[in-house]
């Protein structure tokens, strides 16, 4: 609850966000958040922070005050349980997802061939993990690639997601 993000990854832009029975506003009720490269890609969604260590949780709702989620005998104020409740769980977000066709990263389509060419090779080394050439060298198929693990180092999302419960 001290941590309101929502991975998605792939998305370049919002065409609408729906969450608690209203429509958000992009960047002024929720931020999308790009990836590490700035490329115009989002990762993830920025809520506001719901605090679950204040009374007045319910506030970070637009629909608090129809919903009646300040009454005590709201579930989710039981025994005190302002530090137990979350929010409801009715995210909507429409947009357009993915690279546009031909702007794909050149890192990212070299990591892609190369993943690729592991996986066509890999499957004849499966019970021994190596390949012999004909001219005798060896080739390793143990562990992904140098240059996709790399790739996937570089461009991991920074902020990492946290479940709570």
């Amino acid at each position: 609850m001290l941590r309101a993000i929502v991975p998605i990854p792939g998305y370049r832009t919002f065409t609408t966000v729906t969450a608690y029975g209203s429509a958000l506003v992009v960047n002024q009720a929720v931020w999308p958040l790009p990836d590490v490269q700035n490329t115009g890609v989002y990762t993830a969604l920025q809520f506001r922070p719901f605090r679950g260590d204040i009374h007045q949780w319910y506030l970070a709702n637009p629909q608090w005050w129809d919903a009646a989620l300040d009454n005590p005998f709201y579930p989710g104020n039981y025994g005190g349980g302002y530090a137990w409740t979350s929010m409801p769980n009715d995210l909507v977000v429409v947009g357009d997802a993915g690279y546009a066709p031909g702007t794909y990263p050149l890192s990212w389509l070299l990591a892609v061939k190369q993943l690729a060419a592991f996986f066509t090779k890999q499957p004849a080394a499966i019970l021994a993990e190596t390949i012999v050439t004909p001219q005798g060298g060896v080739i390793n198929y143990a562990g992904i690639p140098a240059t996709v693990t790399a790739f996937i180092a570089s461009w991991r999302a920074g902020q990492q997601v946290v479940s709570v419960g």
